[in-house]
């Protein structure tokens, strides 16, 4: 069932449809029980979030995703962003020094 809420979530980020796919990244995460399933669900709402403008919430999902899985650079780079979007360039920057340690390709994909 979490599975398909993500899929239904993915075709409205897609659609940058944010609020929907919010929504469904939501319900999905009340669902999950698996820790990296769980990761990317977070890392999706945080995009979601930062792309509707709430980005303390943004933040806060990128934080859990980090703890969740701190070993996979999306978390940080969701958390750079919102940093970044909150104009706390300092702390974005520490963010993406961290992304850049635990994945050096990201660095050459990353757009903040």
């Amino acid at each position: 069932m979490a599975a398909a809420l993500k899929v239904q979530g993915n075709a409205h980020f897609a659609k940058k449809q944010w609020q929907e796919a919010l929504d469904l990244y939501s319900q999905a995460l009340g669902l999950e029980k698996d820790n990296i399933a769980l990761g990317a669900l977070l890392s999706n709402r945080s995009a979601c979030l930062a792309h509707l403008d709430r980005f303390e919430l943004a933040l806060a999902d990128a934080s859990r995703c980090i703890k969740l899985r701190p070993r996979w650079s999306k978390g940080f780079a969701r958390s750079g962003e919102a940093y970044s979007r909150m104009q706390s360039f300092e702390l974005a920057e520490r963010a993406c020094e961290q992304l850049v340690h635990v994945d050096r390709r990201t660095i050459l994909t990353l757009r903040l």
